[in-house]
């Protein structure tokens, strides 16, 4: 199935691509979506973020599915679906 993932802030700089245009198998989920982009993306992405996102609820919160965080869906376990869009998100803070 084909999904949509974007790079914003760092992980644009980690990444070196704005966006990109995948096929995963049917019903993968984030989990197995980063193992992907790290093998593809190399070995920033898979320290920085790969390897990280999995105790890291902070950074997980940074990652979207059609604007949603995952945090507040399935965690990593979110399955996604034909057309979906991924979102890595730069940090942000307020006040």
């Amino acid at each position: 199935m084909k999904i949509k993932v974007k790079f914003l802030g760092p992980f644009f700089y980690w990444t070196d691509c704005k966006e990109i245009t995948l096929n995963i198998p049917q019903k993968s989920t984030i989990n197995e979506l980063l193992v992907i982009l790290a093998a593809r993306l190399g070995d920033t992405f898979n320290k920085k973020v790969t390897k990280e996102a999995l105790n890291n609820k902070a950074l997980q919160r940074l990652i979207c599915v059609n604007n949603y965080s995952i945090f507040n869906l399935k965690k990593l376990e979110t399955e996604l679906k034909e057309n979906d869009t991924i979102s890595f998100l730069p940090p942000m803070a307020g006040g």
